[in-house]
Parts: C-alpha cells; sequence; structure tokens
C-alpha cells in the first residue's frame, strides 16, 4: 500500500433501518401508508398537479414528491415529464462468519480497484463499481419489477476479490472454504454529471423528485428530504439547489446520457470522472 486514511467517525447502516425508521415515525404522526400500491397515473388541471391515480382509487393532491427510485423516470412520465436518470446494477456479496471478524472493524476501500469491504453480521461484505454495469433504459423495467428479480453476477464479485488478493486474501476462500450467506443486487440511479437530480420538474407545477443518488442515497435521504419538505412547505429552497435541478441534462441524447451515467459509475470513487473520449482512450 502506497497511503491510507483513516477516517475514525465513519459508520455503516444496514440500508433497511433508515427507510424503515422513516416509515414507522411517519405512520405514528399520522402518515397513511400504501404498499406495494401500483401507481397507474398522474392527472393535470391547468399545467398543474390535482391527483394521483393508483391500482386501488385516486389521491386528489396538488403536491407529489417521486422519490421512486430505478422506477423515477417511469412514475414522473405519467405526467409528461422527462427526468434523466438511469438504473444502474450495484452487486455485493456477504458471507457466513468469519472468526475474527469484529463489528467494530473498519469499511476498507481499495480505491484503485474500485472495491469495498467491511464486516457484517460475523461475515465479510465485498462490493465494488465495475467498469460496464448492467444498464437499464427508460421504460424497460415492467411495472411489476422488483429488486427480487434483478438478475445477478456472481462472477463480477470474483473479479473484485481477484484485484484485491494481495490487500483482502480472505475472499479468495469465497465460496469453497467460505460460504456466502447472501449475494444481492440493487438499482442505485446515476445522472450524468454524478450529482442528485433534486427540486422541481419543469413544466407540472406541484411534481418534485428526489432521485440520481449515484449510490450515495442512504447517507444522504434525510438531508434531501429536510430540504425537499421545507421547499414545499415556505415556497423556495432554504439553499441554493440549482445545481441538482431537474432538467439541466435536458440536451444530452439518451445514449449521451447512458455513456456519461456509465462512466460516473465507473469512476465512482474519483475525483474528476474523465469524459468519454478520455475513458475510450
Amino acid at each position: 500500500m502506497l497511503g491510507v486514511i483513516y477516517s475514525p467517525t465513519d459508520l455503516y447502516l444496514e440500508p433497511s433501518q433508515i427507510p424503515t425508521g422513516y416509515a414507522n415515525a411517519a405512520a405514528r404522526l399520522g402518515v397513511v401508508m400504501l404498499p406495494d400500491t401500483l401507481v397507474t397515473g398522474i392527472a393535470l388541471r391547468n399545467g398543474g398537479l390535482s391527483s394521483v391515480e393508483t391500482e386501488h382509487g385516486t389521491i386528489k393532491c396538488e403536491t407529489v414528491v417521486d422519490a421512486a427510485g430505478a422506477w423515477l423516470r417511469a412514475v414522473s412520465a405519467l405526467s409528461g415529464a422527462v427526468v434523466r436518470v438511469v438504473p444502474t446494477r450495484h452487486q455485493l456479496l456477504i458471507t457466513e462468519p468469519i472468526e475474527g471478524v469484529d463489528p467494530v472493524q473498519p469499511i476498507t476501500r481499495i480505491i484503485d480497484v474500485n472495491v469495498y469491504a467491511r464486516p457484517d453480521e460475523g461475515g465479510l461484505m465485498l462490493g465494488g463499481y465495475e467498469q460496464n454495469p448492467l444498464q437499464y433504459e427508460v421504460g424497460a423495467l415492467p411495472a411489476r419489477f422488483d429488486i427480487a428479480d434483478l438478475p445477478l453476477d456472481l462472477g463480477v464479485l470474483r473479479r473484485f476479490a481477484d484485484a484485491v488478493r494481495e490487500q483482502l486474501p480472505v475472499f479468495q476462500r469465497v465460496p469453497d472454504e467460505i460460504k456466502l450467506r447472501l449475494h444481492r443486487g440493487g438499482l442505485p440511479t446515476m445522472t450524468a454529471d454524478g450529482e442528485l437530480t433534486v427540486g422541481p420538474v419543469p413544466g407540472v407545477r406541484g411534481l418534485y423528485v428526489a432521485g440520481g443518488c449515484c449510490v450515495g442515497g442512504l447517507s444522504i435521504a434525510p438531508a434531501i428530504g429536510e430540504a425537499l419538505a421545507a421547499w414545499i412547505a415556505d415556497g423556495k429552497a432554504s439553499m441554493d439547489l440549482s445545481p441538482l435541478a431537474p432538467g439541466r441534462e435536458e440536451a444530452l441524447s439518451e445514449e449521451a446520457l447512458m455513456a456519461a451515467a456509465r462512466l460516473q459509475y465507473a469512476h465512482h470513487y474519483w475525483e474528476v470522472v474523465p469524459s468519454q473520449g478520455a475513458a475510450d482512450r
């Protein structure tokens, strides 16, 4: 190793903890939950929202926050709006418990090869950012698609394990000697510039989006929720969110958008992401 940065104030959470916590808190405050309910339409009146159609009936409203993740584009499109994000597969594996693994051991990131590892319930987690991730084009996800239906490729993670065999040789023992407990994937949304997409959608009064997390949604979600809530309640943002404005990538073709989003994903740990031409070279 040529250099190490130690950040003792960092922490990690299980992905389900934040949304579950917020859902429980919202329910205590009287929010009505409609889990597993398909949105089938968004009705407009005089350029503004008037209702959301679902498979179980109509919800009359003048404000909607589209935070549908991989389905963000599809939901916004029901109003005629275009939001430019690309659902991109991210994978990780978690081993069965390994002797010597302790929950206070740090997250480790091998920056040069885009690999990370950390403890998880006595085992170890391994994940990373591949050069050519599986991407989904707009409209490619069926209405009833579930993350559990996402095709996975363990070969990607085996290649990551090989890339860090000198720093983390333990993963060479997976899965023959150390068994896999879990191999899972998700569909974070990537943007062309690597920034989030947050704020009102141009052309549709009352429609706000919160997406384009670029694999950082877990850590940034509370701040985004607070900023959007203040914006909606007060009529203006409490800070300048114009760099995150939906519609800023309008001039890009779909092909250029996907290429730029792919670069952002593949260089997730980079301070400066190269252009497409530089990446090809």
